[in-house]
């Protein structure tokens, strides 16, 4: 396709032709590429499209094109487009903790954030035009614990329910803390495999008081197939635990075979 540079809507026919093709999101590096014209005269572009809330940024050098349907958000909904930050960023990731638990069917509401786990460095979150994803880190991802979803714009990587909810546990302090996390496993618990247990089970990155803690929550939820499968492979290295990582702890001896402190009554059991 040949553009037309000395005229006002070069830039917009380009984003049209993008989204005809199916394509959501560009960077400015595609941009610079495509037209050879000097980065301020691109970037003026640019802006005026975002003005008319054709387009909007969410990080520097990366947008994101607003389809009509979206107007009134003046933002895509995050799984729409985050496969394609991801890669302009070159991180390695996966939807994860309320995200990864709406997508599976296990959420008692919308959450208001976006939740996306990154390898290290960490990133910066992004909270801009309706928009709020929250970055996590973690030193390695593990892919065999991640499934491929389908959605109307390609495929992004998310938890496997059980990877979801030790995640969950994991982050219990900055997702609404353990009562929030135990309502939102017991839903999710459903949908737990016997596979998916002891694939997670041979990572060895994942800490014994996760799964301490998410063995008590499944087994007071009813799930002895697989809170049985937990106890058998870990208890060798238990020792005494916190249910809830906010709240004070007496020092007691538990009553339960998890030796779990319960430092906070769940009112969901």
């Amino acid at each position: 396709m040949i553009y037309k540079k000395n005229t006002y809507n070069y830039l917009q026919q380009y984003v049209d032709n993008l989204q005809a093709d199916g394509r959501n999101s560009f960077s400015l590096r595609e941009i610079e590429e495509q037209f050879h014209q000097n980065s301020k005269a691109l970037k003026a572009s640019l802006n005026r499209l975002v003005k008319k809330r054709k387009i909007v940024s969410v990080r520097k050098g990366f947008y994101v094109i607003i389809p009509p349907e979206y107007l009134h958000k003046n933002i895509l909904p995050p799984v729409l487009f985050i496969d394609q930050l991801m890669k302009y960023l070159c991180k390695e990731y996966y939807i994860g903790l309320r995200s990864a638990a709406l997508l599976h069917g296990a959420a008692h509401q919308q959450p208001q954030v976006f939740d996306v786990i990154v390898e290290n460095p960490p990133l910066r979150d992004i909270h801009t035009n309706n928009l709020n994803i929250i970055f996590y880190t973690k030193n390695r991802i593990s892919k065999n614990l991640l499934e491929n979803m389908k959605t109307d714009s390609g495929f992004v990587s998310v938890s496997n329910p059980v990877l979801t909810a030790l995640d969950l546990i994991q982050f219990q302090k900055r997702v609404g803390g353990i009562v929030r996390v135990a309502e939102i496993i017991m839903e999710l618990s459903e949908q737990f495999q016997i596979n998916m247990i002891k694939s997670a089970l041979k990572n060895n990155k994942i800490k014994i008081s996760f799964w301490q803690r998410l063995g008590y929550l499944i087994e007071k939820f009813g799930m002895e197939k697989f809170s049985d499968i937990v106890y058998e492979k870990t208890n060798d290295r238990f020792y005494r635990i916190p249910l809830s990582t906010l709240h004070k702890t007496q020092e007691k001896k538990p009553d339960n075979r998890w030796k779990i402190i319960e430092n906070i009554e769940l009112d969901i059991l």
